[in-house]
This record gives C-alpha cells, sequence and structure tokens, in this order.
C-alpha cells in the first residue's frame, strides 16, 4: 500500500465493536467515546498488543495478527505472521504475510534482528570477522581460533593416551 492510499478499516475478528485498520491501528465502535484509536502497547516480545473487551472477559491479541486476519484471511495451520521489513513495530497489513517458523527465521537473519547475527564475538571473546570466521555446511558461525583450540586439546589428549 502506498502512502497515498486511503486507511482501510475492517471488523476485528472475533471481537464485536472494534476495528482494525491497513495500517495497523485499531479503534472501538461500542464504548464511550465512538472510533476512538486504542492504546497499542509493547508486550514482553517487542510486539505491540491491545486491549481488547469480549463478554466481560479481557483479551490482549498483539496488533500484527489481527491486521493479519483481517486483510490476509484465516492463519493455515504451521504458519506464523511474518514482518517482511524486519520492524516489529510496522503492522501494516502490506508489510505482513503468513510464512513457515523457518522463514520468519531466515527473515530475522537477513534483517540482522536474530540474536546469533548481532553477535560481534564467540563466547570466549574472538571477534567474528572473516579472517577468523566460516560458515559450517549446517548455517553457523563457528570461530576458527576456538576451533584451534579444540583440535590442539583433542591431539594432546590422545597422544598421552
Amino acid at each position: 500500500m502506498t502512502g497515498d492510499e486511503r486507511e482501510q478499516w475492517r471488523a476485528v475478528v472475533g471481537f464485536p465493536g472494534y476495528e482494525v485498520s491497513s495500517l495497523g491501528n485499531v479503534r472501538s465502535w461500542s464504548r464511550y467515546k465512538r472510533g476512538e484509536l486504542l492504546k497499542l502497547r509493547p508486550g514482553t516480545t517487542g510486539y505491540p498488543h491491545v486491549t481488547l473487551w469480549r463478554d466481560g472477559r479481557c483479551h490482549r491479541p498483539k496488533v500484527h495478527r489481527l491486521v493479519a486476519l483481517a486483510f490476509i484471511g484465516p492463519r493455515p495451520d504451521g504458519q506464523q505472521v511474518r514482518h517482511l521489513d524486519g520492524d516489529r513495530l510496522n503492522n501494516a497489513a502490506d508489510n505482513l504475510a503468513y510464512g513457515t517458523p523457518s522463514q520468519n527465521v531466515r527473515d530475522s537473519v537477513r534483517h540482522g534482528t536474530h540474536p546469533e547475527v548481532r553477535k560481534t564475538s564467540c563466547r570466549r571473546g574472538h571477534p567474528f570477522d572473516t579472517a577468523n570466521t566460516y560458515v559450517d555446511p549446517s548455517g553457523r558461525r563457528v570461530c576458527r581460533a576456538c576451533k584451534l583450540q579444540r583440535q590442539r586439546r583433542r591431539r594432546a589428549r590422545l597422544a598421552s593416551a
């Protein structure tokens, strides 16, 4: 969706009286201030959620799930909602897609948001740079200095046996 297109609103599936927009906003139509935008709050995982009420009970769904359900459709079994640009706060419908957990991890590696990709050194403090690092067949980064130390310890242990 380009910037000149208008924000579209659709009903929140399973929560009568609420609407979600194509830009990731949520509003209420049954509360005191009709049409008022609801406050998005950050969850413990960094994904914004919103407080919705149904049958006298409080629910706190993640906003990206509400947007995907309203604008993409039901989530296929075994799939997750992916943020195509890697920004957990960008809940626009055109930034969301369903995908497998594996696709979601690959996205996070590509965006540089995966915890392992952000590391600049190994556990022992050796730098992850081109001279000291290689990628093994499974796709993991391996510290050459640590591998060399392990090989030397193993050879010494075998020689003394």
